[in-house]
């Protein structure tokens, strides 16, 4: 493979144009979930971080909105779509934003209890119960064996 594509490479990596939402993430979850000293990770940020992905196309545009309307209702009108890394990207996001902030899902449509643990949610199971969440789970798994 030639050095200038291999993905591999840290230098190829930071470059991409996901990168560095992903880090901005990374930090924004990391603080949120600190216990000494924990930073609120508001619906606004989370919103600012969607809007401002760096990749645009008709697909992530509609799942972003499908994110949103997901984190806001409890609620997904259509199976999420996994097919590419921005879209990936954000429905991981969503779930990590609302397991930092588990008092979001009190103002769904149809409202949790306070102890009520993400992965018991009815939108947790659709989104990891999808075709795409169990295909990525399995390429990870591989991937990963591949790795050892």
């Amino acid at each position: 493979m030639n050095g200038s594509k291999d993905r591999r490479k840290i230098e190829n990596i930071i470059r991409e144009p996901l990168t560095t939402h992903r880090f901005w993430l990374n930090g924004k979850l990391r603080a949120a979930d600190d216990p000494e000293n924990p930073q609120a990770f508001t619906l606004d940020e989370f919103k600012k971080f969607i809007d401002e992905l760096p990749v645009k196309n008709a697909t992530s545009q509609l799942e972003a909105v499908k994110v949103m309307t997901a984190v806001q209702t409890g609620v997904i009108s259509q199976p999420p779509v996994f097919n590419t890394p921005e879209t990936q990207l954000i429905w991981g996001a969503a779930l990590a934003f609302l397991k930092v902030n588990p008092e979001q899902m009190s103002s769904w449509a149809t409202p949790l209890p306070p102890e009520t643990q993400l992965s018991q949610t009815a939108l947790w199971k659709q989104i990891v119960d999808t075709r795409g969440a169990k295909r990525i789970t399995v390429a990870c798994a591989s991937h990963s064996r591949s790795l050892a």
